[in-house]
């Protein structure tokens, strides 16, 4: 009964301080406008979710009564969820960690399972808590919409706690799992889990829409429902392509209409979703299995392990010996010479952050890049290659303060003249080595619209990275927003979003002039946040 307690009051206390903070209602204030854009108006000019081809003007969708919108909101936020929720909820340790209250937890008698079951519920109620957030809107969405005014509140509230609760646990859980794995903490195990998201996605929706998904295989839960909206389209408009499309669509027409008379939610399909749960409940007692209890013994018998000296004790400190200090040149270097010296330093630290099977898959990206199919090698291998510094981009404007040398780097002379520029500019080059294959590609078939998206690009990531950095003193906002610019505009080809340049409709449309611009505007406020970091 005091384990349970104890968990209770973990989990509480660790979510209340998430819910005090200004960066909480920020996010359900996204959660709202997500659930509003996902039930677009019939005059909004796209769609969500709809039968029929792309390129097709005449399309079909369900009646927005309760049981469609709110399948069709639960599809879209366990697409987006257990993408960014992972971002979200990923750091409750390290703020114990790093606020120093790992330590006072270290010195009580609570035990380590019971901590990562407090911080794994902590993460699965601030994920729900943006549920309970969109089952609202999405009532206030049915209704204004005003297809259907009758609200089921079954079918409003089920497709929310049987497809995306037991997906969201397993999030949370997973979330705590790569706090506790060493290598998986840092934007390592960031890359490492959008591969594991494509691969949940390839297995909740299948290569193939009209064949049925196992349910035990979909972690989102999504299969059943799809299948069943397929029956009522197949039933309505028999003769019709039954193929789903998720996604932002743009529109000409008004849609075509169905009544789909919502999920009954088999035993089967509970079942499955039970496992998941159970699932979640093994990763969490793996994840205990890895938690040092903040134990930093270990870490300093490795120090001296590798260093092979045993350290000095505080006695044996002589302190009156005499100190002499290196006294400053009367002028500091200046020019070429400094910047270069900087410049190498900046790209040491960077090659820190990533281990010696990096560049071998950095490589393998721009060999792909360079003699693939230019549509698979600008759609598929340029987005791969852009997403594998990660480890590097996320480090930038906050390394200072993980590493506790704020106040060293921000006393040396001309910080914003020197070391911030020059730190953009080594992620610059990270960026343009990466995307290389990509842009000899670009000038050798003279595609010049694409070589300056391209180049734009190289810009707009690290100027993004370092203004979030900066900002916020740590990477879990840049590792967040740029997945998501990366997932929707280049993954999922939305044009608007695509600063990379891979549809042709973003290169049209001056996308990445836009982004260009946002970079300026980046770089600005990364200037001042230092600027004002280092008056304080």
């Amino acid at each position: 009964m005091s384990m349970i307690r104890a968990i209770y009051h973990l989990a509480l206390a660790d979510y209340r301080e998430r819910v005090r903070r200004s960066s909480f209602l920020i996010i359900l204030a996204l959660t709202i406008f997500a659930g509003y854009a996902s039930i677009p108006a019939v005059a909004s000019g796209y769609s969500t979710l709809r039968f029929g081809n792309d390129e097709a003007a005449l399309w079909y969708r369900g009646l927005y009564n309760s049981a469609w919108v709110a399948t069709q909101v639960s599809l879209w936020a366990a697409v987006i969820l257990t993408l960014a929720g992972f971002f979200l909820v990923r750091d409750t340790i390290g703020r114990d960690v790093q606020t120093g209250v790992g330590q006072i937890i270290a010195a009580t008698p609570l035990r380590k399972l019971s901590y990562i079951i407090g911080k794994a519920l902590s993460n699965l109620a601030v994920l729900t808590s943006m549920v309970l957030v969109l089952i609202v809107a999405t009532a206030v969405m049915q209704l204004l919409r005003g297809e259907s005014m009758t609200l089921d509140v079954w079918q409003l509230v089920s497709p929310f706690v049987v497809m995306l609760l037991p997906a969201l646990a397993v999030v949370a859980a997973l979330a705590v799992l790569f706090e506790c794995v060493k290598w998986l903490r840092g934007a390592i195990g960031s890359v490492i889990y959008v591969i594991f998201y494509f691969l949940i996605m390839f297995l909740s929706f299948g290569d193939d829409q009209t064949a049925a998904v196992n349910p035990l295989f979909d972690m989102l839960g999504v299969s059943y429902s799809v299948q069943k909206m397929r029956e009522a389209f197949q039933a309505a408009f028999p003769h019709l392509d039954s193929t789903l499309n998720v996604g932002i669509t743009p529109t000409t027409q008004a849609p075509h209409t169905f009544v789909w008379a919502g999920n009954t939610w088999p035993w089967s399909i509970i079942s499955a979703r039970l496992i998941w749960l159970a699932i979640a409940a093994a990763i969490v007692l793996l994840a205990s299995l890895f938690f040092t209890r903040f134990d930093t013994v270990k870490i300093g018998k490795a120090r001296v392990k590798q260093s092979g000296k045993e350290p000095l004790l505080q006695e044996e400190v002589s302190t009156s010996l005499p100190s002499h200090l290196t006294p400053l040149p009367a002028r500091a270097r200046t020019g070429l010479v400094s910047w270069g010296t900087v410049l190498l330093g900046e790209l040491r630290l960077f090659s820190r952050d990533v281990p010696p099977w990096w560049y071998l898959g950095a490589l393998l990206w721009i060999i792909l890049c360079l003699f693939l199919p230019f549509d698979i090698a600008r759609a598929f291998f340029l987005p791969i290659a852009w997403i594998w510094p990660l480890p590097i981009w996320s480090s930038l404007g906050n390394r200072e303060k993980r590493d506790h040398m704020q106040q060293l780097v921000f006393s040396t002379p001309r910080v914003l003249l020197r070391q911030l520029p020059v730190l953009y500019i080594a992620a610059v080059a990270v960026a343009l080595l990466t995307a290389s294959g990509m842009l000899l590609r670009d000038l050798f078939v003279g595609d010049m619209p694409a070589l300056v998206a391209v180049l734009l690009g190289s810009l707009f990531i690290p100027a993004l990275a370092l203004a979030a950095g900066v900002w916020t003193s740590g990477r879990r906002l840049f590792e967040l927003l740029y997945v998501l610019i990366w997932y929707i505009g280049a993954i999922n080809q939305m044009p608007v979003l695509d600063f990379m340049g891979v549809t042709r409709s973003s290169l049209t449309l001056g996308v990445p002039y836009v982004f260009g611009v946002a970079t300026l505007v980046l770089l600005v406020l990364a200037v001042y946040g230092r600027k004002l970091q280092m008056h304080v």
